[in-house]
């Protein structure tokens, strides 16, 4: 199976609070000069309920704009910029945060930022992004026993379909820490696809993505969204 480039992003924002959520902070500016080169190059956005792997190929112009945590501050720009340009994204929700805080990372010595609560992150699926699921809590999954990813998985799903009235078929794993057997984990909760970071392996459960850093030109997305750099990532991703 064949998946598009898959852009995973985090904070988007020129607050000076987002400063020490480098590099998984970048700024307005940033964000624009990605969408602009989306636009510019005629690349689709897709997320999972508009992808098939009927229509994509390696050599089709399609990219994810993922957002993982739903950040409240991307209803101030972010959000309304997608829509402006008609652009899809997927955000993914770690659900026992939702109207609290980034506590994983304030936990580390990290600043504070607010997480959308449950009306608002109800508008931001009825304005036509995909929701997914962050899990329960924001914690490394292959820290946890077989039952306690389940556990997180499965109240966490529950959590989004019954506030959104609709199925949660994707998962993003926190910290990109995909657990062992996430295959057989990711299956038995009704789910299709689990988004990972660096992984070996690369399938439907594990699928690879990049970041995008505040520092990235076009040139570093000519090569991000190649296809020899897919071929590199293949090689060369370890489960970190």
């Amino acid at each position: 199976m064949t998946f598009p480039p898959i852009a995973m992003l985090h904070h988007i924002g020129d607050d000076a609070v987002l400063d020490d959520h480098k590099p998984y902070s970048i700024t307005r500016s940033s964000f624009i000069r990605l969408l602009d080169y989306i636009e510019r190059n005629g690349i689709e956005t897709k997320d999972f309920s508009s992808w098939t792997a009927q229509s994509s190929s390696i050599f089709s112009k399609q990219i994810m704009l993922t957002i993982d945590d739903c950040y409240r501050h991307l209803l101030d720009f972010a959000i309304p910029e997608l829509q402006r340009r008609k652009m899809r994204a997927i955000l993914y929700m770690p659900t026992a945060h939702m109207g609290g805080n980034n506590s994983w990372d304030v936990e580390q010595g990290k600043s504070s930022v607010e997480i959308m609560n449950e009306s608002e992150l109800k508008d931001v699926a009825a304005a036509g992004f995909e929701i997914g699921v962050h899990a329960h809590n924001h914690v490394p999954l292959d820290e946890l026993s077989t039952e306690e990813i389940h556990k997180e998985l499965h109240t966490s799903k529950d959590i989004l379909e019954k506030l959104l009235g609709t199925s949660v078929k994707t998962m993003a794993y926190p910290f990109g820490r995909v657990p062992e057997n996430y295959g057989s984990i990711l299956k038995a909760n009704g789910f299709d696809f689990g988004l990972g970071i660096y992984h070996p392996k690369g399938d439907r459960y594990a699928i690879r993505r990049f970041i995008y850093h505040d520092g990235d030109q076009e040139k570093h997305l000519n090569s991000k969204l190649s296809l020899s750099y897919r071929v590199y990532r293949q090689l060369t991703d370890r489960n970190k």
